[in-house]
């Protein structure tokens, strides 16, 4: 799976989780050394860099606060952080004095920051033998750590991106918890099977989870963690799953570019309108439930299908507000050719949602809920290209770049005789009175879809329990 959000990776984790609390294999020290550094990261991911208690944190922000900075001293210090000379003395094993007259003396690279010197975590890493654990360890707990790292990497993906992660302090302590549920399994699987020298860490984080599991509310779900996705569409397209997420993806990126050029192409500008409807339309074919019970699921579906129905009736005004508009640039080949490619995938899985249920689709078989996920994927990026779009109007007519044929607008004196002639002449915001409002409802009804489709997919993907997984496990949690 090419395409994946944070809340599938943790679920995944609860997976593996559940298959390291019935296995017997041993755990040696690089092994839990790798993943108590992972969950480190994922904590500090999670909560942001630099956070601290102010007085003003909610409930559920001060005991995620708490909860990070209880950690047990950390093995490899956060990466991006930096500390105090106070902290950095808790990380290194040494004493406030000897840090802070090391600082001065230039042998730790330190700056100011509002008079108080500052550390950077690159100075204090004792342990850079700590690596993320290879994708292809079999091992239960190396696969767990892998989930979770794969996770982080997300979180800390949108963060850079988005200059956010969770923005809910519910959700954050949350997933803090369910995180920390899964450190309590594996701290006990480690301290059952693990050579009794390597078990003072093991068993010093089982005692540090166990406590956060019991001080972190855990009743709030994570709707932002299925928001938050990552991709990487394969370089060859074997499956028609392959041919719609690269399509799509390819398609979105190109339309980014196109839309960040000083004059971008109202022909663009339609299509991204025009594609936009077709994937509200195979989506909608997606949802749509099969089989013998599909008159059931349908009075289920009925609101998710109003919701697409109007997205799509959203972006057909705005792609007749654009008609007959120009800027005098065409679509480059490279948009055309991605445009095609996702038509055309788009048309595939369409064509193979309404073929009966039972009957052979395709080989390998296609996959509807892969599908479904790129899909919603597609609706976010659609979602963000139409909030670009929504401020071209404005730009475009202050500038005086946007063109209409003068025989399509109300007579004024000043073009009498483009009119006689046919001629384009520039626009003025009379004479495309619904264009703004055409763009900024296409957006609103976009991302109101988006918001939907991520909670279906939610729905439909989260199969397992969230958060008190390691209660579920072990009772004695």
């Amino acid at each position: 799976m090419s395409t994946t959000t944070a809340a599938l990776l943790l679920l995944t984790a609860d997976r593996v989780a559940r298959e390291l609390h019935t296995s017997t294999e041993p755990v040696t020290l690089p092994q839990w050394e790798t993943f108590d550094n992972t969950v480190y990261r994922c904590l500090h991911t999670l909560l942001g860099p630099g956070r601290k208690l102010t007085g003003h944190d909610s409930a559920e922000g001060s005991a995620a606060i708490r909860t990070f900075q209880e950690y047990p001293t950390p093995l490899r210090p956060a990466p991006g952080e930096t500390y105090s000379p106070t902290e950095a003395a808790r990380l290194i094993g040494s004493t406030t004095h000897r840090v802070t007259r090391d600082a001065i003396a230039d042998r730790i690279r330190a700056e100011r920051v509002d008079r108080a010197l500052r550390i950077p975590a690159e100075e204090l890493d004792r342990r850079p033998d700590l690596t993320p654990a290879g994708a292809s360890d079999t091992h239960p707990l190396a696969r767990l750590t892998v989930a979770i790292g794969a996770m982080t990497d997300v979180l800390a993906g949108h963060r850079v991106s988005a200059g956010a992660a969770l923005t809910d302090d519910r959700q954050i302590a949350a997933t803090m918890r369910h995180v920390l549920s899964l450190a309590a399994v594996a701290a006990r699987h480690t301290l059952h099977t693990g050579a009794v020298a390597d078990l003072d860490r093991p068993l010093l984080i089982a005692r540090y989870a166990e406590r956060a599991v019991n001080a972190l509310d855990g009743r709030s779900g994570y709707p932002q963690l299925w928001t938050m996705t990552s991709t990487n569409p394969p370089l060859i397209a074997r499956s028609l799953n392959d041919k719609l997420e690269v399509g799509l993806r390819t398609w979105a990126a190109t339309a980014e570019r196109h839309l960040k050029y000083p004059i971008p192409s109202t022909d663009v500008i339609r299509n991204i309108a025009n594609q936009g409807v077709h994937i509200l339309a195979v989506t909608d074919a997606v949802l749509a439930p099969r089989g013998e019970h599909a008159h059931i699921e349908n009075q289920h579906n009925a609101s998710g299908a109003e919701s697409l129905r109007d997205a799509a009736t959203a972006l057909q005004g705005a792609e007749r507000a654009w008609a007959g508009l120009t800027t005098g640039m065409p679509p480059t080949h490279e948009y055309v050719t991605a445009s095609r490619t996702a038509f055309s995938a788009l048309t595939d899985t369409a064509s193979i949602m309404r073929t009966p249920p039972g009957r052979p689709t395709a080989e390998p078989p296609f996959d509807t809920d892969q599908a479904l996920l790129d899909l919603t994927v597609a609706t976010r990026d659609l979602t963000s290209l139409l909030q670009a779009v929504e401020t071209l109007p404005r730009r475009l007519l202050q500038s005086e770049l946007l063109f209409v044929r003068s025989r399509t607008i109300a007579p004024r004196a000043d073009i009498l005789s483009a009119r006689a002639k046919g001629q384009l002449v520039v626009a003025h915001r009379q004479d495309v009175p619904d264009l703004d409002k055409a763009a900024r409802e296409a957006s609103r009804q976009a991302e109101t879809v988006a918001e939907m489709l991520f909670a279906r997919a939610a729905e439909r993907l989260g199969r397992l329990p969230a958060a008190r997984v390691a209660v579920d496990i072990d009772p004695l949690l």
